[in-house]
Protein backbone atom coordinates (compact mmCIF):
# COMPACT_ATOMS: atom_id res chain seq x y z
CA UNK A 1 0.00 0.00 0.00
CA UNK A 2 2.86 2.64 -0.11
CA UNK A 3 4.81 1.86 -3.48
CA UNK A 4 7.95 4.08 -2.03
CA UNK A 5 8.37 2.69 0.86
CA UNK A 6 9.50 -1.32 0.27
CA UNK A 7 10.74 -1.98 3.74
CA UNK A 8 7.17 -2.50 5.23
CA UNK A 9 6.19 -5.07 2.73
CA UNK A 10 5.19 -8.32 4.33
CA UNK A 11 3.29 -11.78 2.56
CA UNK A 12 0.54 -12.90 4.49
CA UNK A 13 -2.73 -14.93 4.08
CA UNK A 14 -5.30 -13.40 2.20
CA UNK A 15 -8.68 -13.44 4.76
CA UNK A 16 -12.14 -13.56 3.93
CA UNK A 17 -11.77 -15.15 0.71
CA UNK A 18 -13.78 -18.92 1.23
CA UNK A 19 -16.26 -19.55 -1.12
CA UNK A 20 -18.94 -22.82 -1.28
CA UNK A 21 -21.02 -22.65 -4.86
CA UNK A 22 -23.54 -25.54 -6.70
CA UNK A 23 -25.37 -25.35 -9.84
CA UNK A 24 -28.39 -27.60 -11.35
CA UNK A 25 -29.08 -27.82 -14.81
CA UNK A 26 -32.02 -29.64 -16.07
CA UNK A 27 -33.84 -29.90 -19.66
CA UNK A 28 -36.33 -32.04 -21.23
CA UNK A 29 -38.17 -32.17 -24.42
CA UNK A 30 -40.86 -34.00 -26.24
CA UNK A 31 -40.90 -34.84 -29.87
CA UNK A 32 -44.79 -34.52 -31.87
CA UNK A 33 -45.71 -34.65 -35.05
CA UNK A 34 -42.84 -35.42 -36.57
CA UNK A 35 -39.67 -33.17 -36.01
CA UNK A 36 -41.57 -30.47 -33.81
CA UNK A 37 -40.53 -30.15 -30.39
CA UNK A 38 -41.46 -28.68 -26.91
CA UNK A 39 -38.58 -28.03 -24.58
CA UNK A 40 -38.49 -26.85 -20.54
CA UNK A 41 -34.90 -25.80 -19.39
CA UNK A 42 -34.21 -25.24 -15.72
CA UNK A 43 -30.87 -23.39 -14.46
CA UNK A 44 -30.25 -23.54 -10.52
CA UNK A 45 -27.18 -21.41 -8.96
CA UNK A 46 -26.17 -20.95 -5.02
CA UNK A 47 -23.04 -19.18 -4.23
CA UNK A 48 -22.27 -18.29 -0.67
CA UNK A 49 -19.08 -16.20 -0.09
CA UNK A 50 -16.74 -14.01 1.53
CA UNK A 51 -15.61 -10.85 0.16
CA UNK A 52 -11.95 -10.13 0.66
CA UNK A 53 -10.78 -6.17 0.90
CA UNK A 54 -9.53 -4.13 -1.93
CA UNK A 55 -5.80 -4.21 -2.38
CA UNK A 56 -3.77 -4.54 0.79
CA UNK A 57 -7.06 -3.39 3.48
CA UNK A 58 -8.28 -7.15 4.76
CA UNK A 59 -12.17 -7.81 5.24
CA UNK A 60 -12.87 -10.37 7.88
CA UNK A 61 -16.57 -9.98 8.19
CA UNK A 62 -17.83 -9.21 4.66
CA UNK A 63 -19.53 -11.77 2.82
CA UNK A 64 -22.23 -12.12 -0.44
CA UNK A 65 -24.86 -14.41 -0.65
CA UNK A 66 -26.38 -15.04 -4.34
CA UNK A 67 -28.89 -17.71 -5.43
CA UNK A 68 -30.33 -17.49 -9.57
CA UNK A 69 -33.07 -18.98 -11.05
CA UNK A 70 -33.54 -19.48 -15.28
CA UNK A 71 -36.65 -20.81 -16.73
CA UNK A 72 -36.93 -21.47 -20.20
CA UNK A 73 -40.58 -22.94 -22.13
CA UNK A 74 -40.22 -23.50 -25.76
CA UNK A 75 -41.44 -24.80 -28.92
CA UNK A 76 -39.84 -25.23 -32.60
CA UNK A 77 -41.85 -25.85 -35.66
CA UNK A 78 -39.66 -26.48 -38.02
CA UNK A 79 -41.71 -26.99 -40.89
CA UNK A 80 -44.70 -24.39 -40.30
CA UNK A 81 -46.60 -24.13 -44.09
CA UNK A 82 -44.00 -26.07 -45.46
CA UNK A 83 -41.09 -23.46 -45.48
CA UNK A 84 -40.84 -21.33 -42.51
CA UNK A 85 -39.08 -22.57 -38.59
CA UNK A 86 -40.73 -21.11 -36.35
CA UNK A 87 -39.50 -20.96 -32.49
CA UNK A 88 -40.98 -19.21 -29.31
CA UNK A 89 -39.78 -18.92 -26.32
CA UNK A 90 -41.02 -17.86 -22.87
CA UNK A 91 -38.52 -17.03 -20.33
CA UNK A 92 -38.15 -15.87 -16.24
CA UNK A 93 -35.35 -14.88 -14.11
CA UNK A 94 -35.15 -14.50 -10.45
CA UNK A 95 -31.93 -13.65 -8.97
CA UNK A 96 -31.75 -12.93 -5.24
CA UNK A 97 -28.39 -11.33 -3.66
CA UNK A 98 -27.62 -10.44 0.08
CA UNK A 99 -24.33 -8.24 0.67
CA UNK A 100 -23.62 -7.65 4.31
CA UNK A 101 -20.89 -5.47 5.20
CA UNK A 102 -22.08 -4.54 8.53
CA UNK A 103 -18.45 -2.83 9.88
CA UNK A 104 -17.49 -1.19 5.93
CA UNK A 105 -14.64 -3.41 5.38
CA UNK A 106 -15.21 -3.23 1.34
CA UNK A 107 -16.87 0.01 -0.56
CA UNK A 108 -18.70 2.73 0.42
CA UNK A 109 -19.81 3.00 4.56
CA UNK A 110 -21.88 0.51 6.37
CA UNK A 111 -23.94 -1.72 4.37
CA UNK A 112 -26.68 -4.90 5.04
CA UNK A 113 -28.65 -5.27 1.88
CA UNK A 114 -30.62 -7.52 0.02
CA UNK A 115 -31.35 -7.25 -4.03
CA UNK A 116 -33.91 -8.60 -5.72
CA UNK A 117 -33.44 -8.93 -9.89
CA UNK A 118 -36.41 -10.56 -12.08
CA UNK A 119 -36.89 -10.56 -15.27
CA UNK A 120 -39.78 -12.62 -17.47
CA UNK A 121 -40.47 -12.23 -21.42
CA UNK A 122 -41.21 -13.45 -24.79
CA UNK A 123 -38.99 -14.40 -27.37
CA UNK A 124 -39.79 -15.55 -31.43
CA UNK A 125 -37.92 -16.19 -34.24
CA UNK A 126 -38.91 -17.36 -37.85
CA UNK A 127 -36.49 -18.15 -40.41
CA UNK A 128 -37.13 -18.70 -44.29
CA UNK A 129 -35.37 -19.92 -47.57
CA UNK A 130 -36.39 -18.73 -50.50
CA UNK A 131 -35.02 -19.43 -54.10
CA UNK A 132 -31.84 -21.43 -53.80
CA UNK A 133 -29.46 -19.35 -52.06
CA UNK A 134 -30.97 -16.98 -49.64
CA UNK A 135 -32.04 -17.07 -46.36
CA UNK A 136 -34.12 -14.55 -43.84
CA UNK A 137 -35.28 -14.21 -40.19
CA UNK A 138 -37.41 -12.13 -38.06
CA UNK A 139 -37.00 -11.52 -34.24
CA UNK A 140 -39.27 -10.54 -32.24
CA UNK A 141 -38.95 -9.86 -28.75
CA UNK A 142 -40.67 -8.33 -25.14
CA UNK A 143 -38.94 -8.00 -21.94
CA UNK A 144 -39.47 -6.60 -18.34
CA UNK A 145 -36.91 -6.20 -15.85
CA UNK A 146 -36.82 -5.18 -12.50
CA UNK A 147 -34.72 -4.02 -9.73
CA UNK A 148 -35.93 -4.46 -6.33
CA UNK A 149 -33.53 -3.04 -3.65
CA UNK A 150 -33.86 -3.32 0.11
CA UNK A 151 -31.49 -1.71 2.89
CA UNK A 152 -31.87 -3.16 6.26
CA UNK A 153 -29.05 -0.96 8.09
CA UNK A 154 -29.46 2.88 6.73
CA UNK A 155 -33.14 3.06 6.29
CA UNK A 156 -32.62 6.83 5.84
CA UNK A 157 -30.58 6.09 2.50
CA UNK A 158 -33.32 4.81 0.14
CA UNK A 159 -32.46 2.45 -2.63
CA UNK A 160 -34.08 3.14 -6.63
CA UNK A 161 -36.67 0.54 -7.43
CA UNK A 162 -36.51 0.76 -10.79
CA UNK A 163 -38.51 -1.52 -13.69
CA UNK A 164 -37.74 -1.62 -17.61
CA UNK A 165 -40.06 -2.61 -20.39
CA UNK A 166 -38.04 -3.70 -23.60
CA UNK A 167 -39.33 -4.38 -27.02
CA UNK A 168 -37.26 -5.04 -29.98
CA UNK A 169 -37.70 -6.37 -33.69
CA UNK A 170 -34.36 -7.44 -36.01
CA UNK A 171 -35.07 -8.51 -39.22
CA UNK A 172 -31.62 -10.04 -40.99
CA UNK A 173 -31.13 -11.68 -44.51
CA UNK A 174 -28.53 -14.09 -46.17
CA UNK A 175 -27.48 -13.88 -49.89
CA UNK A 176 -25.42 -16.17 -51.80
CA UNK A 177 -22.76 -14.30 -53.98
CA UNK A 178 -23.07 -15.98 -57.57
CA UNK A 179 -21.29 -18.95 -58.45
CA UNK A 180 -21.27 -20.25 -54.23
CA UNK A 181 -18.32 -17.29 -53.90
CA UNK A 182 -19.56 -15.80 -50.54
CA UNK A 183 -22.03 -14.43 -48.71
CA UNK A 184 -23.28 -11.34 -47.99
CA UNK A 185 -25.61 -10.77 -44.73
CA UNK A 186 -27.83 -7.95 -43.27
CA UNK A 187 -29.52 -7.07 -40.43
CA UNK A 188 -31.32 -4.26 -38.73
CA UNK A 189 -32.82 -3.77 -35.43
CA UNK A 190 -34.96 -1.59 -33.49
CA UNK A 191 -35.36 -1.62 -29.84
CA UNK A 192 -37.73 0.60 -27.09
CA UNK A 193 -36.91 0.82 -23.95
CA UNK A 194 -39.05 2.52 -21.32
CA UNK A 195 -37.35 2.82 -17.88
CA UNK A 196 -39.50 4.06 -14.85
CA UNK A 197 -38.60 4.53 -10.89
CA UNK A 198 -41.34 3.20 -8.69
CA UNK A 199 -40.32 5.43 -5.58
CA UNK A 200 -39.92 8.98 -5.09
CA UNK A 201 -36.74 9.68 -4.74
CA UNK A 202 -35.92 11.92 -1.78
CA UNK A 203 -32.93 13.07 -3.55
CA UNK A 204 -34.71 14.06 -6.53
CA UNK A 205 -32.63 17.07 -7.10
CA UNK A 206 -29.44 14.98 -6.62
CA UNK A 207 -27.60 14.01 -9.53
CA UNK A 208 -27.45 10.66 -8.06
CA UNK A 209 -31.84 10.46 -8.37
CA UNK A 210 -32.79 8.78 -11.73
CA UNK A 211 -35.50 10.66 -13.94
CA UNK A 212 -38.91 8.63 -12.89
CA UNK A 213 -40.03 7.81 -16.46
CA UNK A 214 -37.10 7.39 -19.50
CA UNK A 215 -38.41 6.17 -22.53
CA UNK A 216 -35.71 6.00 -25.81
CA UNK A 217 -35.18 4.12 -28.75
CA UNK A 218 -31.88 2.27 -30.38
CA UNK A 219 -31.59 1.49 -33.74
CA UNK A 220 -28.40 -0.76 -35.10
CA UNK A 221 -27.65 -1.84 -38.43
CA UNK A 222 -25.15 -4.16 -39.44
CA UNK A 223 -24.05 -5.09 -42.75
CA UNK A 224 -20.97 -7.41 -43.93
CA UNK A 225 -19.78 -10.26 -46.56
CA UNK A 226 -17.80 -13.28 -47.14
CA UNK A 227 -15.82 -13.34 -50.16
CA UNK A 228 -14.11 -16.86 -51.25
CA UNK A 229 -11.32 -15.83 -53.15
CA UNK A 230 -10.15 -19.88 -53.40
CA UNK A 231 -10.72 -23.37 -51.39
CA UNK A 232 -9.48 -22.37 -47.87
CA UNK A 233 -9.20 -19.04 -48.49
CA UNK A 234 -11.91 -16.24 -48.11
CA UNK A 235 -11.46 -12.83 -47.09
CA UNK A 236 -14.38 -11.35 -44.32
CA UNK A 237 -15.42 -7.44 -43.86
CA UNK A 238 -18.32 -5.82 -41.47
CA UNK A 239 -19.58 -2.55 -40.52
CA UNK A 240 -22.21 -1.76 -38.71
CA UNK A 241 -23.56 0.73 -36.35
CA UNK A 242 -24.97 0.45 -32.85
CA UNK A 243 -26.75 1.65 -29.73
CA UNK A 244 -26.39 -0.13 -26.57
CA UNK A 245 -28.53 0.47 -23.24
CA UNK A 246 -26.47 0.69 -19.79
CA UNK A 247 -27.48 -2.73 -18.29
CA UNK A 248 -28.69 -3.55 -14.35
CA UNK A 249 -25.63 -4.19 -13.38
CA UNK A 250 -24.01 -0.83 -14.37
CA UNK A 251 -27.15 0.96 -13.22
CA UNK A 252 -26.65 -0.70 -9.63
CA UNK A 253 -23.66 -1.59 -9.61
CA UNK A 254 -22.35 -5.05 -7.96
CA UNK A 255 -22.18 -4.70 -4.31
CA UNK A 256 -18.83 -3.58 -2.97
CA UNK A 257 -16.01 -2.81 -5.33
CA UNK A 258 -18.41 -1.39 -7.48
CA UNK A 259 -21.44 1.12 -7.52
CA UNK A 260 -24.37 1.63 -9.83
CA UNK A 261 -24.74 5.02 -11.84
CA UNK A 262 -28.28 5.30 -12.34
CA UNK A 263 -27.53 8.55 -14.60
CA UNK A 264 -25.66 6.71 -17.71
CA UNK A 265 -26.82 7.68 -21.37
CA UNK A 266 -27.19 4.74 -23.78
CA UNK A 267 -23.59 4.15 -25.34
CA UNK A 268 -23.23 5.01 -29.82
CA UNK A 269 -20.76 3.35 -31.36
CA UNK A 270 -19.75 2.96 -35.23
CA UNK A 271 -16.90 -0.30 -36.05
CA UNK A 272 -16.13 -2.04 -38.94
CA UNK A 273 -13.80 -4.61 -39.25
CA UNK A 274 -12.12 -6.32 -42.05
CA UNK A 275 -9.88 -9.66 -42.12
CA UNK A 276 -9.09 -13.41 -43.75
CA UNK A 277 -9.48 -16.86 -43.26
CA UNK A 278 -6.52 -19.42 -44.40
CA UNK A 279 -6.73 -22.88 -43.51
CA UNK A 280 -4.93 -26.31 -45.18
CA UNK A 281 -6.30 -29.11 -47.29
CA UNK A 282 -8.37 -30.79 -44.39
CA UNK A 283 -8.77 -28.29 -41.96
CA UNK A 284 -5.60 -29.50 -39.95
CA UNK A 285 -4.41 -25.78 -39.30
CA UNK A 286 -6.72 -22.41 -39.74
CA UNK A 287 -4.82 -18.92 -39.77
CA UNK A 288 -7.26 -16.38 -38.58
CA UNK A 289 -6.61 -12.41 -38.56
CA UNK A 290 -8.30 -8.87 -38.69
CA UNK A 291 -8.15 -5.38 -38.22
CA UNK A 292 -10.69 -3.51 -36.66
CA UNK A 293 -11.91 -0.06 -35.48
CA UNK A 294 -14.44 1.10 -32.85
CA UNK A 295 -15.43 4.82 -32.75
CA UNK A 296 -17.84 5.30 -29.99
CA UNK A 297 -19.69 7.95 -28.56
CA UNK A 298 -20.90 8.04 -24.99
CA UNK A 299 -18.92 5.08 -24.22
CA UNK A 300 -20.15 3.07 -21.18
CA UNK A 301 -16.53 2.48 -19.10
CA UNK A 302 -16.26 1.56 -15.42
CA UNK A 303 -13.25 3.60 -14.04
CA UNK A 304 -11.72 3.46 -10.34
CA UNK A 305 -11.69 6.20 -8.22
CA UNK A 306 -9.51 7.45 -5.72
CA UNK A 307 -11.40 5.01 -3.15
CA UNK A 308 -10.77 2.44 -4.42
CA UNK A 309 -13.87 1.86 -5.78
CA UNK A 310 -14.97 1.36 -9.60
CA UNK A 311 -17.78 3.12 -11.06
CA UNK A 312 -19.35 2.77 -14.69
CA UNK A 313 -19.34 6.58 -16.47
CA UNK A 314 -19.86 7.98 -19.81
CA UNK A 315 -16.89 8.92 -21.67
CA UNK A 316 -17.16 11.24 -24.22
CA UNK A 317 -16.05 9.94 -27.26
CA UNK A 318 -13.89 6.92 -28.01
CA UNK A 319 -11.67 5.13 -30.45
CA UNK A 320 -10.44 1.59 -30.28
CA UNK A 321 -8.56 -0.29 -33.50
CA UNK A 322 -6.31 -2.93 -33.75
CA UNK A 323 -5.28 -6.51 -34.98
CA UNK A 324 -6.80 -10.17 -33.66
CA UNK A 325 -4.79 -13.09 -34.74
CA UNK A 326 -5.73 -16.37 -34.24
CA UNK A 327 -3.73 -19.93 -34.99
CA UNK A 328 -4.74 -23.56 -34.46
CA UNK A 329 -3.87 -26.91 -36.01
CA UNK A 330 -2.20 -30.26 -35.37
CA UNK A 331 1.59 -30.44 -36.24
CA UNK A 332 1.14 -34.18 -35.66
CA UNK A 333 -1.95 -35.97 -35.42
CA UNK A 334 -1.38 -36.05 -31.75
CA UNK A 335 -0.44 -33.04 -31.30
CA UNK A 336 -2.43 -30.01 -30.83
CA UNK A 337 -1.40 -26.35 -31.08
CA UNK A 338 -3.45 -23.06 -30.60
CA UNK A 339 -2.72 -19.17 -29.96
CA UNK A 340 -4.53 -16.07 -30.14
CA UNK A 341 -3.33 -12.40 -30.23
CA UNK A 342 -4.79 -8.96 -29.80
CA UNK A 343 -3.27 -5.40 -30.34
CA UNK A 344 -5.76 -2.46 -29.61
CA UNK A 345 -5.26 0.88 -29.03
CA UNK A 346 -8.10 2.09 -26.65
CA UNK A 347 -7.77 6.13 -26.33
CA UNK A 348 -9.82 8.73 -24.61
CA UNK A 349 -11.20 10.90 -28.28
CA UNK A 350 -13.16 13.16 -25.64
CA UNK A 351 -12.54 17.14 -26.11
CA UNK A 352 -11.24 17.63 -22.59
CA UNK A 353 -7.89 18.69 -23.21
CA UNK A 354 -5.97 16.70 -19.90
CA UNK A 355 -7.94 13.40 -21.12
CA UNK A 356 -7.59 13.69 -24.59
CA UNK A 357 -5.17 10.65 -26.00
CA UNK A 358 -5.06 8.70 -22.42
CA UNK A 359 -5.35 5.54 -22.54
CA UNK A 360 -9.25 3.74 -21.76
CA UNK A 361 -9.08 2.09 -18.74
CA UNK A 362 -8.83 -1.98 -18.24
CA UNK A 363 -8.05 -1.83 -22.05
CA UNK A 364 -4.46 -3.68 -22.11
CA UNK A 365 -2.65 -2.87 -25.70
CA UNK A 366 -1.23 -6.08 -25.76
CA UNK A 367 -2.88 -9.91 -25.10
CA UNK A 368 -1.97 -13.43 -26.21
CA UNK A 369 -2.69 -16.96 -25.58
CA UNK A 370 -1.53 -19.68 -26.01
CA UNK A 371 -1.95 -23.83 -25.46
CA UNK A 372 -0.60 -27.13 -26.60
CA UNK A 373 -1.87 -30.76 -25.71
CA UNK A 374 -0.35 -33.75 -26.22
CA UNK A 375 -2.44 -37.28 -26.30
CA UNK A 376 -0.60 -40.64 -26.01
CA UNK A 377 -3.73 -43.27 -25.60
CA UNK A 378 -6.14 -42.49 -22.47
CA UNK A 379 -3.39 -39.83 -20.80
CA UNK A 380 -3.62 -35.90 -22.12
CA UNK A 381 -0.73 -32.90 -21.21
CA UNK A 382 -1.70 -29.70 -21.56
CA UNK A 383 0.09 -26.11 -21.07
CA UNK A 384 -1.12 -22.75 -21.16
CA UNK A 385 0.76 -19.48 -21.32
CA UNK A 386 -1.85 -16.32 -20.68
CA UNK A 387 -0.05 -12.89 -20.73
CA UNK A 388 -1.88 -9.33 -20.96
CA UNK A 389 0.31 -6.12 -20.93
CA UNK A 390 -0.02 -3.48 -18.56
CA UNK A 391 -2.82 -1.18 -18.27
CA UNK A 392 -4.43 1.31 -16.02
CA UNK A 393 -7.58 1.80 -14.03
CA UNK A 394 -8.28 5.34 -13.73
CA UNK A 395 -8.47 7.95 -17.12
CA UNK A 396 -6.46 10.00 -15.63
CA UNK A 397 -3.79 7.16 -16.27
CA UNK A 398 -1.73 7.32 -12.69
CA UNK A 399 -2.86 4.21 -11.29
CA UNK A 400 -1.20 1.72 -13.29
CA UNK A 401 -1.53 -2.29 -13.56
CA UNK A 402 1.96 -4.60 -14.19
CA UNK A 403 1.77 -6.75 -17.06
CA UNK A 404 1.19 -10.37 -15.91
CA UNK A 405 2.49 -13.48 -17.30
CA UNK A 406 0.54 -16.79 -16.42
CA UNK A 407 1.61 -20.64 -16.82
CA UNK A 408 -0.60 -23.31 -16.36
CA UNK A 409 0.25 -27.27 -16.16
CA UNK A 410 -1.79 -30.07 -16.34
CA UNK A 411 -2.66 -33.77 -16.98
CA UNK A 412 -5.77 -35.55 -17.90
CA UNK A 413 -6.44 -39.46 -17.74
CA UNK A 414 -9.77 -40.86 -19.00
CA UNK A 415 -10.24 -43.51 -16.46
CA UNK A 416 -13.59 -45.17 -18.24
CA UNK A 417 -15.57 -44.36 -21.21
CA UNK A 418 -17.27 -41.30 -19.70
CA UNK A 419 -14.72 -40.73 -16.51
CA UNK A 420 -11.69 -38.66 -16.49
CA UNK A 421 -9.71 -37.60 -13.75
CA UNK A 422 -7.91 -33.95 -14.32
CA UNK A 423 -4.95 -32.11 -12.10
CA UNK A 424 -3.80 -29.08 -12.47
CA UNK A 425 -1.41 -26.48 -11.24
CA UNK A 426 -2.44 -23.15 -12.24
CA UNK A 427 -0.03 -19.85 -12.23
CA UNK A 428 3.13 -21.89 -11.72
CA UNK A 429 5.61 -19.21 -10.97
CA UNK A 430 3.19 -17.82 -8.48
CA UNK A 431 3.13 -14.68 -9.90
CA UNK A 432 1.65 -11.83 -7.45
CA UNK A 433 -1.13 -10.11 -9.58
CA UNK A 434 -3.67 -7.99 -8.63
CA UNK A 435 -7.13 -7.47 -10.78
CA UNK A 436 -9.48 -4.09 -10.79
CA UNK A 437 -8.91 -1.93 -8.30
CA UNK A 438 -6.23 -4.13 -6.53
CA UNK A 439 -7.92 -7.22 -6.32
CA UNK A 440 -5.35 -9.70 -5.94
CA UNK A 441 -5.79 -13.18 -8.13
CA UNK A 442 -4.63 -16.38 -6.86
CA UNK A 443 -1.17 -17.28 -6.36
CA UNK A 444 0.15 -20.77 -7.44
CA UNK A 445 -2.95 -22.98 -7.24
CA UNK A 446 -3.64 -26.67 -7.42
CA UNK A 447 -6.65 -28.68 -8.53
CA UNK A 448 -8.02 -32.21 -8.65
CA UNK A 449 -11.11 -32.87 -10.63
CA UNK A 450 -13.03 -35.70 -11.13
CA UNK A 451 -15.79 -35.58 -14.15
CA UNK A 452 -18.00 -37.95 -15.56
CA UNK A 453 -20.40 -37.19 -18.91
CA UNK A 454 -23.51 -38.98 -19.31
Amino acid sequence: GTEYNLADDVLTSRRNSDFFSSDLLGKWSYRFNGHRRVYVQENLYWKHQGIPGISNNQSKHARMNTFWSLTKVGVLIPDWLDRFSVRQTLFFSHRREAFVDRFGEVGVGRQDNRYRTRSYGWRGRVRTVFGKQHAAALDVSVRREAFLPQERLNRADRLFESSRWTASGQVGTDWALPKRRGVFSASARVAYQDSRVFEESPYRFSPLAPDSTTGQTLVSIRAGGRFDLRPGFWLKANAGRSHRAPSFYEFFGDRGGVIGNTGLKPERGLTWDVGFHAQSEGGSAVLEAAYFDHRYTDLIQVVQFSQGIGRARNIGKARVRGVEAVLRGRPFGRWMLSGNYTYQRAVDASRVPHRRGRVLPNRPQHEAHAHTGLTLGRWRGFYDYIFQDGNFLDRANLRPVRARHMHHVGMRYMLYRHVEVVVEAKNLLDNQVADLWGYPLPGRSFFLTVRERF
